[in-house]
């Protein structure tokens, strides 16, 4: 039997793992490269050229690498959300429809804070498709031949 919803929600949790990955690798990469001597040296240069204290430029990386970690483990919050929701598409019966429909429902709100639209919005409408779902009654009621 189709479950309307669950390709729509196949899809959302493909991009969430897709953005929830892309943004850990960058995430990862800004972590590891500000720490590099040449960056570290380089950033400093384009503070004190400006005219600002070593002080501030020093605060502005310390900014720059705890901004870096928020992103990284961000993602990893995210990739882990969209893991769960895969599975729960995945594993999607006619029995608990309406369990999973909620479950991605607080995901979909999940990821609208933290402004991941594309998927906030193919994993709502999947959402409402499935808490929306009734079975046919017609199909599972039993054909009596009258004459």
């Amino acid at each position: 039997m189709i479950i309307k919803g669950k390709s729509t929600g196949l899809a959302g949790s493909i991009v969430s793992l897709a953005f929830s990955s892309i943004g850990y690798i960058l995430a990862k990469g800004f972590s590891s490269i500000s720490k590099t001597k040449d960056f570290i040296d380089s950033y400093l240069d384009s503070f004190t050229s400006q005219g600002y204290s070593r002080d501030y430029a020093l605060d502005a990386l310390e900014l720059y690498r705890e901004f870096a970690k928020f992103i990284e483990y961000g993602s990893l919050v995210f990739l882990i959300l969209g893991i769960i929701a895969l599975i729960l598409i995945i594993k999607l019966k006619t029995s608990n429809v309406k369990t999973v429909g909620a479950l991605i429902l607080v995901i979909s709100i999940l990821h609208i804070f933290c402004f991941r639209i594309l998927s906030f919005i193919l994993l709502l409408i999947s959402s409402i498709k499935l808490l929306k779902y009734m079975p046919d009654d017609i199909q599972n009621e039993p054909i009596s031949v009258s004459e």
